[in-house]
């Protein structure tokens, strides 16, 4: 038989096969509809510019029409559904966009007279930070930028206001800070969606102008609610002991401190901090069960009315209430969109556990919030959710028959559930970790045996009771006895860290990993059929991106104030350990190393070599000078092949030589160069692009060309693999 001809027989017949399998899990199909969504969201957050809002509803309302006129045929629908769930997730990121409308300050100013209503506080080893809603600005020169909010940080012990509060305080504000390298954690897109266009620091005392008013909007009451409680619950509980009740019962962690909460985390538990599922379903589980128990014990009532379903409308408003006091964050929404679906699911009598809940949940929050698409918490909490509804449904389909429970086989089922749980939720999050923060928890399953069932059986409950009977002064003992619980989840977390090896840091997977790791996670969980088995090998490519990568050989601060060189034994040396410490900490968890090493200020280590005028970087043919004087730079220009300097640079050099100068800096933010086949720059602001929430200044470089340059530094990117 001809090649061609095998060859075309073989393709439809894996076609055949895969069409068939495909029809098969016909019912799985709506879960997908979520995944359509996220793909289109991710598409927009890769543009370089902004596209216009009729742009996407123009190819929605195509991609509609082709979707209804497609309905008849086999296999084009399915297909045209994903195109059109891809521009519903485009246009709602595009709506959400325009909609929020962030105004963000680009360069520093002040000091400067603000005067505005504080909405949030929060407390930070020795500072509050407090967030100003509808700031007015006095005192400073017009620069035409009006932040919606700023985040003002303020030293003391004091509380400086108190929520709802206007103040009036003389203070310095800055931009929020851009990503430290290209490619990180982007903090200004986040501080765009939440509103807050400027950070800043103050530097005189606050002034209270107005007193919160007696009739304030809901979510200032709410927040005066839980500030409330928070002290309530400080006050009975000194200490990280209390600092962790006030986490688990109003979503205020800021009081806990570095020491008990780097214990937490490195041990596993940092799960149990973040308001999820584990505490939306215990709350509204036990509300549900105690009212249920209640109306049951009032015969007239129990004998007419339908009980169990009153029980559950109670048990959804006081998880609504719940939700409310947490402040609301996007697990906790997950959590409450999900026990929602499950008793409105017992209110008509029908079953509410199933990867369709998840599903519903994922497409609501990207429709009202697509923002958190690229937030670490929306992607942990759904993808341990999703790995424990799968394994669910495999082992709900086995157990329906097997030999009859005893005590012992029950109590076998519980520790095992317990550690399956573990292991499970621990394995689905550590891809996300891994990449958001470079650790990885090994002794994770030892913590949460012990901490998961203290924490739903004793914790929570006791927990539960306090908040309802605080209203009334009531609450110390229940407190009390919640504190013995989280006691010993702290000596949990102590006991685990000191074993050896507790934490690993290492190198985090690439995007294009994180692309394959989600991938390959999604096939495996969402369908049920054997074919998912080949999400597996696509995994394991997303496991394999670190070891592909060419990591950069200098990295540049978005200020230029801190540099870093790579050595010839591949570690970082970076230029201060103590200045811009956050940055630092950053490139070396991304390097997967613990400590970085500093350079010396003058002498000789390795291929770099220093002096007061500054540093010379050899790497093979390649000459980088790190100038710090206008003597240094008109020494450097003829003997090096790149130029770095925080100073402008101007035409003091020949054409041929690179620079990255002052003007660079301030235009493109954080670099990254390799050396190797030539000089490739990566920048991020080429990588970012002309967004709405990028805070940097009009470029206004004499090298500028930034399609060109979002181009490049995307190939380098990619052929590097960083």
């Amino acid at each position: 038989m001809p090649l061609g001809q095998w060859s075309g027989m073989a393709a439809r017949k894996i076609g055949g096969g895969f069409a068939t399998r495909l029809l098969q899990e016909r019912s799985r199909w709506p879960l997908w509809l979520p995944v359509g969504m996220a793909c289109g969201i991710g598409l927009y957050f890769s543009l370089n510019d902004e596209p216009s809002l009729w742009t996407g509803i123009t190819v929605l309302a195509t991609a509609l029409a082709a979707l209804y006129l497609s309905r008849r045929q086999r296999w084009l629908p399915v297909a045209m559904g994903m195109i059109v769930a891809m521009c519903l997730g485009f246009v709602a990121i595009q709506v959400r966009t325009a909609t929020v409308g962030t105004e963000m300050m680009t360069r520093r100013v002040g000091p400067v007279t603000v005067t505005g209503t504080v909405i949030d506080i929060t407390r930070r080893e020795g500072r509050y930070r407090l967030v100003i809603d509808q700031p007015n600005l006095s005192g400073r020169r017009d620069t035409g930028v009006r932040p919606r909010r700023i985040r003002l940080s303020i030293r003391g012990d004091a509380r400086p206001a108190e929520i709802g509060s206007v103040i009036r305080v003389r203070a310095v504000l800055l931009p929020v800070p851009p990503p430290v390298a290209p490619g990180a954690y982007d903090f200004q897109r986040r501080s765009f969606f939440r509103g807050v266009g400027a950070t800043g620091f103050a530097i005189g005392p606050v002034h209270r102008v107005r007193a919160p008013p007696s009739r304030s909007p809901a979510w200032i009451e709410m927040e005066r609610i839980r500030s409330a409680a928070t002290r309530s619950i400080i006050s009975a509980l000194p200490g990280d002991t209390g600092a962790v009740a006030a986490a688990l019962l109003t979503g205020k962690r800021d009081r806990i401190s570095p020491k008990a909460l780097a214990a937490i985390r490195d041990s596993g538990l940092a799960h149990l901090l973040a308001i999820s599922g584990l505490h939306v379903g215990l709350v509204v589980g036990a509300v549900f069960f105690m009212l249920r128990l209640l109306l049951a014990l009032w015969r007239p009532v129990a004998a007419r009315y339908p009980v169990k379903k009153w029980a559950a409308m109670g048990a959804l408003l006081a998880g609504l209430l719940y939700v409310l006091l947490a402040g609301a964050p996007i697990p906790t929404q997950r959590a409450f969109l999900m026990v929602a679906v499950v008793m409105v699911a017992v209110m008509i009598d029908r079953i509410g556990i199933s990867m369709r809940l998840v599903a519903a949940a994922a497409t609501v929050l990207l429709l009202v919030s697509p923002e958190v698409l690229v937030e670490p918490g929306f992607q942990m909490s759904f993808a341990a959710v999703i790995a424990l509804i799968a394994v669910y449904e495999r082992f709900r389909r086995r157990g329906r028959t097997g030999p009859r429970r005893t005590w012992q086989r029950y109590a076998l089922l519980w520790v095992g559930g317990i550690m399956l749980t573990s292991l499970v939720a621990n394995a689905a999050t550590a891809p996300f970790a891994l990449f958001h923060f470079n650790r990885l928890a090994v002794y994770g399953l030892a913590a949460n045996l012990v901490a998961v069932p203290v924490t739903a059986f004793w914790v929570m409950p006791l927990g539960l009771i306090a908040l309802v009977l605080m209203p009334f002064g009531l609450e110390m003992w229940p407190l009390a006895a919640m504190g013995w619980g989280i006691d010993v989840i702290l000596a949990v977390a102590a006991e685990v860290t000191s074993w050896p090896g507790a934490v690993s840091h290492l190198p985090p997977p690439t995007i294009v990993g994180m692309l394959f790791l989600a991938a390959g996670g999604l096939w495996l969980t969402l369908w049920q059929g054997r074919w998912r088995i080949a999400g597996v090998p696509v995994m394991l490519l997303g496991f394999l991106s670190p070891q592909l990568v060419t990591r950069p050989d200098i990295l540049i601060a978005p200020d230029g104030r801190l540099m870093a060189v790579r050595l010839s034994d591949q570690r970082l040396l970076i230029s201060s350990v103590r200045r811009k410490s956050f940055v630092a900490s950053v490139w070396t968890r991304r390097e997967g190393a613990v400590a970085p090493g500093r350079w010396p200020r003058r002498g000789v280590r390795d291929r770099l070599r220093c002096d007061r005028e500054g540093c010379i970087y050899r790497q093979g043919a390649y000459v980088v000078a790190l100038s710090k004087t206008r003597m240094a730079v008109a020494e450097d220009c003829p003997a090096v092949t790149l130029l770095i300097s925080r100073l402008p640079v101007g035409d003091r050099c020949p054409a041929p030589l690179r620079i990255i100068d002052l003007y660079d800096m301030r235009d493109f933010g954080a670099h990254a160069i390799w050396l190797g086949g030539g000089i490739t720059i990566a920048t991020d602001r080429a990588i970012r692009g002309n967004r709405p929430w990028v805070a940097l200044p009009p470029v206004r470089s004499r090298r500028v060309n930034l399609a060109f340059q979002k181009q490049r530094a995307t190939r380098a990117l990619w052929q590097r693999g960083w």
